[in-house]
């Protein structure tokens, strides 16, 4: 029982440390690569709002993301992009997000 308990500390403690990870951000030393071309197709109805593609950093390597169109959240209109910052210490990771 004590096993149980002890082992689901452990998961709830790494899961918790990964979502604050995510939350905070990173520094990548190098910056992402150019972003490729995206074909933006005729949005599904007037209520969506394309949000660009970004990469984003995983494993270790720079993975692109694909734009898609989604619906703003309620009150929100505009979305603010995926962006990578130089700072002094590498780059860091800013996340889109509804404004």
């Amino acid at each position: 029982m004590k096993t149980k308990k002890y082992l689901f500390h452990v998961v709830a403690l790494i899961a918790g440390a990964q979502l604050l990870v995510a939350c905070s951000g990173y520094i990548v030393a190098t910056g992402p690569p150019m972003p490729p071309d995206e074909v933006v197709v005729v949005a599904p109805s007037p209520q969506y709002v394309w949000v660009p593609g970004y990469y984003d950093y995983r494993g270790g390597v720079y993975v692109w993301v694909q734009g898609s169109y989604q619906i703003p959240p309620r009150g929100r209109t505009k979305y603010v992009p995926h962006e990578w910052v130089k700072t002094p210490k590498g780059y860091k990771h800013g996340k889109g997000h509804w404004k």
